[in-house]
Parts: C-alpha cells; structure tokens; sequence
C-alpha cells in the first residue's frame, strides 16, 4: 500500500517542528490545512488525486526548510526560577556587603584625614547664601560653605554605602535559609555554580574602574576626594576574592578545565 504523500509530508514535519507543544500543534494544523487545500485545487484543475497530493507536497517545499531553523528551548520551572533567585541573591547580598565594607572604609578615611579625603563640594557659587548659613548652624565648627558642605556630601556617601552594607547583610541572612531549601542536585546544581565565576567578573570589572577612577581623582584633585573611590575599589577586591576563592573551593574553574579538556586516546 503506498503511503499518502501528504500525510507522510506531516508526520515527517511533526518531527522535525521546533517549539512548545502548543507552537507545533498550530504550525502542523496550519501546514495540514494549506496541503490539503492546495490538493483540492489542483485536483479541480484536472490532476489526479493522487498526482494533485504529490503536487501539493513537492509546492509546500522540504520539510526542513517548512519547519525553519531548530531551536534550543529552555524552560524556566518554578525549580530553575527559584535557583536563579537565589544566584541573584547571592551577588546582590554579597555586592550589598562590599559596599557597606567601603562605607567603614570611608568612616575610617574620614577619621584619619578629614571629610575633604571622602567628598568635595561643588564651586561656591552653587549654593545660596540661605543654604550655607543653614549647613554651617548644623556644624559650627566648619570654616566657610565649602568646608561645611564637604563634611555633607561625606555623610551623605557613608550613610548610603552604611545603608547599602545593611541590606546586603539582611539578603545574605535571607539567602542562607534558601540555599538550603532551592539548591539544585547533579550536573544542574553544577552549572549555576557557575554564579560564583560571575560574581568575580562583575567585582574585578568594578574594583578595575574605581581604581583608575580613584587614580585619576588624585591626579586632578591632589588628594581630595580619593578615599571614596578607592574605598570601593578595596571593597570590591574583597569581593572579589570572596567569589574566586568560593569557585575554587567548589571546584569549579577544575569542572571548566575538565570538560575543556579532549578525552585521552586509547594507546594502540
């Protein structure tokens, strides 16, 4: 018995459909519609029913080229959700931390060399007479609008990176309970370990640019200013060095290394 061509055509086509199973469902009901329209119009025309099929199948074109280039469908389960989070957790907590760690820096810098060491203020003409005598009646012992409006924008970065530092820690405490509960066993756990690598990258990326950043401040403002940058520079060295020495630990620069690495040959 020799097979329908058009619904060879589809079940052929059925395999080979990238997609959800919603996606290949209307792909193939739509595909199944238009051949079996086309063989009815070509069996008006005064084909043969079986020629007309044949027809219809060789316009409609090769399968592969009617199911388009294949495509790598990942799924996000509540599983897969839940360990993203919990990746996003971690280097969130972590960077939160590194900041905070830059605010005691800066507490530190301002105690040894005063607020102008952390911040400077804007020219002196940006601010109106009313907001200098408000500043200098909050701090008596400043001398001038400049001086008073340094020791300010000082506060201002340590209340931030403090604040900053705060809610890192309250995330990590919340991500410790979690990782117990949404980590992932086998080669799937592996690969988001795979965070620890990213978390390293993005802190050298940060500690490399407010080191020239802080360089480069030292060189225009002769000192002043200098302790913010590279406070965050040390800080996210730190982080740095978390992430590098927790993805050695956990093998995980030796997995890359090994899946890198062809099999050895079997010696003859």
């Amino acid at each position: 018995m020799v097979d329908d061509p058009i619904e060879a055509y589809l079940d052929r086509l059925l395999v080979a459909l990238p997609g959800t199973p919603r996606d290949i469902r209307r792909a193939l009901a739509e595909a199944e519609l238009h051949l079996y329209e086309s063989a009815a119009s070509l069996e008006d025309s005064g084909l043969s029913c079986e020629e007309a099929r044949a027809e219809a199948v060789r316009r409609m074109g090769p399968v592969e080229v009617a199911a388009g280039p294949p495509r790598v469908t990942l799924y996000l389960t509540p599983a897969l959700r839940r360990r993203a989070s919990l990746s996003l957790l971690l280097i969130g907590g972590v960077g939160g931390v590194a900041i905070g760690l830059a605010g005691v820096l800066g507490l530190i810098v301002r105690a040894l060399w005063g607020p102008a060491a952390i911040a400077t203020a804007f020219p002196a003409d940006s601010y109106t007479a009313a907001e200098c005598r408000e500043w200098q009646a909050a701090a008596p012992t400043a001398h001038g609008c400049v001086d008073v409006t340094t020791a300010v924008h000082a506060s201002h970065y340590l209340i931030d990176t403090l604040a900053c530092g705060m809610i890192g820690i309250l995330v990590l405490v919340l991500y410790v309970p979690l990782q117990r509960r949404w980590s992932l066993p086998g080669r799937l756990g592996e690969l988001f370990d795979l965070e620890l690598l990213v978390g390293a990258a993005a802190a050298a990326v940060v500690a490399a640019i407010f080191l020239f950043r802080g360089i480069d401040t030292l060189v225009r403002t002769h000192d002043n200013g200098v302790g913010q940058p590279f406070s965050l520079a040390a800080a996210s060295s730190l982080a740095f060095l978390y992430f590098a020495l927790r993805a050695r630990r956990r093998g995980v620069t030796a997995r890359l290394g090994s899946s890198r690495r062809p099999p050895p040959r079997a010696l003859a």
